[in-house]
């Protein structure tokens, strides 16, 4: 069978071409290609390109609150009048139902309000 698969192939040619690309133990080694000759940069090509200089001076900034519409500016307080709002209408419910949990909603949106209140207040201050 191992005759059928090699019955083509020159195995001493194939020797013969994998022994003369492998120097001998005794041999020198063969001598390394001279280098390159490059040609020389200058070192004006080496240097990081200039950046354009910048502007004399940016324009002032508007204020912070000038910049703002006025619903950004105030959107803490309208939060707390909707807390507020909501609040009363679950107070509402709790009254119309005659119970406590709906009451505990509202007492809950109320305190929320305040939160949001005193921390819009705060932030101005």
């Amino acid at each position: 069978m191992a005759d059928e698969v090699d019955a083509g192939i020159d195995k001493q040619r194939i020797l013969a071409e994998i022994g003369a690309s492998a120097p001998l133990p005794g041999e020198p080694p063969p001598p390394a290609a001279p280098p390159r000759d490059y040609p020389s940069i200058p070192l004006s090509a080496l240097a990081p390109p200039t950046l354009p200089a910048p502007p004399a001076a940016p324009p002032a900034p508007l204020p912070q609150r000038m910049r703002q519409p006025r619903l950004v500016r105030h959107r803490r307080q309208l939060a707390a009048f909707v807390l507020v709002f909501v609040a009363l209408l679950w107070f509402g419910v709790a009254i119309a139902t005659q119970e406590r949990i709906p009451f505990a909603f509202g007492g809950g949106f109320l305190g929320l309000a305040i939160l949001v209140g005193a921390g819009s207040l705060l932030r101005e201050a």
